[in-house]
């Protein structure tokens, strides 16, 4: 795992990249719509890049600080997650023989159980 300096640094660039790719979303929108205007001012055809652009950035707004955000934190969670479906369960170990004094045990406590009322 990465120490807390480590993790703040990630997410500085993270937002710094976010940030930068919002400035260039501007600037090539701007760009697009004078383009767009001068040329055939009839049919805004710089709508179709810019809702691209749009979504792209929205996109990466939610990776960032929305329900995409996928951080140490969600990285941390599915791990332990990952590692409680493979981890055997407790009490059991394939490697050792099979103990019958664990049955005998179970058997002593389904003695109070009625069978007749068991589905």
């Amino acid at each position: 795992m990465m120490n807390p300096e480590e993790i703040a640094k990630k997410r500085v660039k993270k937002k710094k990249k976010f940030y930068k790719s919002i400035s260039e979303y501007t600037v090539t929108t701007v760009i697009l719509l004078v383009v767009n205007l001068l040329t055939s001012p009839r049919f805004m055809w710089s709508l179709i890049p810019i809702s691209i652009f749009a979504v792209l950035i929205l996109i990466d707004f939610f990776k960032l600080y929305g329900p995409l955000k996928k951080d140490e934190a969600w990285e941390y969670k599915e791990y332990q997650k990952e590692l409680k479906k493979i981890k055997p369960e407790e009490g059991f170990n394939e490697g050792k023989p099979f103990d019958l004094k664990e049955l005998e045990k179970e058997k002593e406590k389904r003695k109070n159980w009625d069978e007749r009322d068991l589905v």
